[in-house]
């Protein structure tokens, strides 16, 4: 992992992308593997979203809790107003309903503009 984060800081994504690729074929279901992939050498850093969402997932997943760091890691500075990354590191939605994010963001919008209607005043003609 450590060589694939000096290929994504030389700018070599598609040798970053690939050393990344190989680490977790080794280590396929270690959180720590799956979230550095996503955040340090690989997706987060080198503007994969969809990638870095999907591994931190699986991290999630499979035991990487540390929220409070999730939020903070200067890695993951490209996904932090993201709704999903927010859900996922804030503990409100499992990892493995990723489809169910979407549905909530959407109901809270949702929610806070019907929230917004009703307080609004009502001016009369």
């Amino acid at each position: 992992m450590f060589y694939a984060v000096t290929l994504a800081e030389a700018r070599r994504k598609d040798d970053a992308i690939r050393e990344g690729s190989n680490a977790l074929e080794i280590s396929p279901d270690d959180p720590m593997m799956l979230y550095n992939c996503a955040c340090r050498c690989l997706h987060a850093r080198l503007g994969e979203t969809q990638r870095a969402l999907e591994l931190l997932r699986q991290a999630i997943a499979r035991g990487h809790l540390n929220f409070g760091w999730m939020r903070n890691d200067p890695d993951m500075a490209s996904l932090r107003d993201n709704p999903e990354f927010i859900a996922l590191t804030s503990g409100q939605i499992a990892p493995d309903e990723p489809g169910k994010i979407a549905q909530d963001v959407a109901a809270k919008a949702q929610a806070r503009s019907l929230t917004a209607k009703s307080n609004s005043p009502i001016v009369s003609q």
